[in-house]
Formats: structure tokens, C-alpha cells, sequence
């Protein structure tokens, strides 16, 4: 990979973190509703495997340089960073029509849920005593309707953002990192 190359896709992917970062700022006044697992999914998809997988772990970090760092930090990079890793594996279909923005909106929906998941192994592992069934079992039901707001609003993104971003990521994919004048 050439230096030139390198480099742009290396601001691609600062720039679809600090979006989705940026984004999980703007929307904090609404507990759950964040747009960062649909930006995470349009870069993966728009971009590929690593391009997901980085931006993933970088809005976490980015963003809780505002929400505070802790022990859940890692937890978050790992989620979204998995979640963006899975949406480059998808990145050869195509998603420019109607019907792939449907399926981006399906998959984000599982992911959301995913990334609720993991959050809650952490919060189980690091808070949740004496650790029993019941336990783990109240803790998981507690968090289902914040992780609902969660699927529920990266559907709502995707559905608004995948066909726009995808066409304009690509454009720009093409341009600079391939290096076509057109």
C-alpha cells in the first residue's frame, strides 16, 4: 500500500470515528438513541472489515473521552469494533437499493442487541453479587428495553442514513484511496 493511500484511508476512518463519536455526544440528552452503531455499520459496509472494526473502537474511545473513561471503555471498543468487523464482512453486497437498507436496518437491530449483550456480560462481571442465575437473569431483563430504544433507534438510522452514506463513502473510496481522477 502506497503512502498516499495510506493516508486517506487513514482520515477516512479518523473522520467516520469522530462521526459516529460526535453523534453519541449529540444525541446524549436521549438515553439509548445514539446514531454510533449505524455509523459504525455504514464505514464496515461502505469501507470494509478493518475500516468497520477501527471506527468501531474509536468512537468508543473518542466519546468517553466526554462520557468518562472506565473499566467499560474496552468492553464498548470490543463491541462496536466487532460489530463494524461484522458489517465489513458484508461490505460485497449491495446495499445501495431499498431492500439492502432494509437488511443494513435488520442487521443493526441484532447488533444493537449484540453490543446490549456484551455491555451486560461487563456489567454483570464487574458489578452483579453474589453471582446466581437469578441474578444474571434480572440483570438481562433490566437492560432489555434500554437495549429495545438502542435497535430501535440504529434502525431508525440506517433506514434514514445507509443509501446516502454508502453512495458518498464509496465516491470517496474510489477518488482517493483507488486514486481514480473521475
Amino acid at each position: 500500500m502506497n503512502k498516499d493511500k495510506l493516508i486517506s484511508e487513514t482520515v477516512l476512518i479518523a473522520v467516520m470515528s469522530a462521526a459516529a463519536a460526535v453523534g453519541r455526544i449529540a444525541f446524549a440528552a436521549l438515553p439509548y438513541v445514539k446514531p454510533t452503531t449505524a455509523i459504525v455499520i455504514i464505514t464496515g459496509l461502505a469501507l470494509g472489515k478493518k475500516a468497520g472494526l477501527l471506527t468501531g473502537m474509536f468512537a468508543a474511545l473518542i466519546s468517553n473521552f466526554y462520557f468518562g473513561q472506565g473499566l467499560w471503555t474496552p468492553f464498548q471498543m470490543a463491541a462496536w469494533g466487532i460489530i463494524g468487523l461484522l458489517a465489513g464482512c458484508m461490505n460485497k453486497f449491495d446495499f445501495d437499493s431499498k431492500i439492502g437498507a432494509v437488511t443494513a436496518a435488520a442487521f443493526g437491530a441484532v447488533s444493537a442487541y449484540a453490543y446490549g449483550f456484551m455491555m451486560n456480560l461487563f456489567y454483570i462481571g464487574f458489578y452483579i453479587r453474589p453471582l446466581t442465575v437469578a441474578s444474571v437473569l434480572a440483570a438481562l431483563g433490566a437492560s432489555l428495553l434500554m437495549d429495545s430504544v438502542h435497535a430501535v433507534s440504529t434502525v431508525v438510522f440506517l433506514l434514514l442514513l445507509t443509501r446516502i452514506w454508502l453512495r458518498k463513502l464509496r465516491r470517496i473510496q474510489v477518488k482517493l484511496i483507488n486514486g481514480d481522477p473521475a
